[in-house]
């Protein structure tokens, strides 16, 4: 009796993928190494012989694999632009998928891109700079360098006109500036020639981020309210790169937008109870939640794009005597959180508080923070001791709930130099 006859095995795939994947890898190793020679040694002193030997591979295969020498400085540049992540062939991954630029895109407001966009530069360039200025300086002699430098420098024109179109979005761009006037002047102060004179002047990546944050600011939005552009009379939160995020959440300013799904928690009765004020419908909670003084200190926490809970962060001047008052200026602030029922019990507001209270001390440099609740609502105050904040206050009675009781209620803190994180 006859079996089944198998079916032939199709090896031609497998060695076909398995080649790909080789050839990927073997990409990515000659791009890194060259990136890692040209940081070190500087374009003119690093021959490609040398690129080859440091990745394991014959001359012949850099130049199969990725090309000429400008076109490995090109290729190392851009994998240092994009954090190092390469697609399935091997190539650094394109302009939209880097990772700073899908975080300038999906900050909420212009302030907030700018500051993320700075902050981006202020890391990369001190890497990509270098490569780009021996390029130019190569290029008067070598026709093949010039050819890539000016390719750089229209990508880059390119790629502003969509930053200053993103920013445009935000409807805090100035009328009566075009998109191209606000792409050329990101892209003459983003450029490698700009950040290294300033470099040689001693500026570092930070210094460099500031200026530009503070400059593109000032001159590219408009005024805040009171009609002027200095940048101080705007929330402190606008100095923060946004989104901030942990292991599984994402932490961003709220919107106008935001009032229906913080509603839909905060008229539940197991979280109004503990809340200062709960509006009895949602009109009267989104005229509160939009108000410009409390949108300016409220965020949101998002977990997969869903928003389950909000936090407050009110900055604010610490008790001072006169004589010193100034120096008592915004040093503080004031932390509150709410988190929908419906997703407790996975730590997800200890995360979230945590990220706060780390915006506070290492973002925005405050020396203090405050967090008050009644004191029995112990899910909150067990909440601040597992984040190291210390009871400071424990008030009899002092508290009238909306119920007609007089509550106790507890305060914590904690200072800038007693905080760990942990998390």
């Amino acid at each position: 009796m006859l079996g089944r006859v198998p079916e032939p095995v199709n090896t031609r795939r497998y060695t076909g993928d398995r080649r790909r994947a080789d050839a990927a890898r073997r990409r990515r190793e000659i791009v890194e190494a060259g990136l890692q020679l040209f940081a070190e040694r500087g374009y003119a002193r690093t021959p490609v012989s040398e690129v080859a030997r440091r990745a394991g591979v014959a001359v012949d295969t850099v130049y199969a694999s990725v090309g000429r020498k400008p076109q490995l400085l090109l290729a190392a540049h851009d994998l240092a632009l994009g954090d190092h992540v390469v697609d399935e062939e091997g190539t650094p991954v394109a302009a939209l998928q880097r990772r700073y630029v899908v975080e300038v895109r999906a900050a909420v407001g212009a302030r907030a891109k700018i500051a993320t966009y700075a902050q981006a530069l202020g890391r990369l360039l001190p890497v990509t700079a270098p490569l780009l200025e021996a390029l130019r300086e190569a290029g008067p002699d070598d026709e093949e360098c010039r050819a890539v430098w000016s390719e750089v420098e229209e990508r880059r024109a390119t790629n502003m006109r969509l930053f200053a179109a993103d920013l445009r979005a935000t409807g805090e761009l100035r009328s009566d500036l075009v998109d191209d006037e606000v792409a050329d002047l990101v892209w003459s102060m983003n450029s490698a020639a700009y950040y290294t004179s300033l470099a040689r002047r001693g500026w570092d990546g930070d210094r460099y981020a500031a200026l530009v944050r503070d400059v593109w600011t000032r001159v590219l939005l408009e005024p805040v309210a009171g009609g002027c552009h200095d940048v101080t009379m705007s929330s402190p939160l606008d100095a923060i790169a946004w989104p901030a995020l942990t292991d599984r959440l994402a932490i961003r300013p709220a919107t106008p937008a935001d009032s229906e799904a913080t509603w839909r928690f905060r008229r539940l009765d197991d979280v109004g109870r503990w809340l200062t004020r709960t509006p009895a419908t949602l009109e009267e909670h989104r005229s509160r939640f939009e108000d410009p003084e409390s949108l300016a200190r409220t965020l949101v926490v998002e977990l997969d794009d869903v928003v389950i809970g909000d936090l407050m962060l009110k900055v604010e001047d610490a008790w001072a005597q006169a004589e010193v008052a100034d120096q008592a200026h915004d040093v503080q602030a004031e932390l509150g959180w709410v988190l929908d029922p419906e997703h407790a019990g996975h730590g997800y507001a200890t995360e979230a508080v945590r990220a706060l209270i780390r915006l506070c001390f290492e973002e925005l440099g405050l020396r203090r923070v405050t967090a008050n609740a009644f004191a029995d609502n112990t899910a909150s105050w067990r909440l601040m001791e597992r984040l190291g904040m210390r009871r400071e206050t424990y008030t009899v009675r002092e508290s009238l709930h909306r119920s007609g009781a007089w509550l106790d209620g507890v305060g914590y803190a904690l200072l800038a130099d007693e905080w760990r994180d942990d998390g």
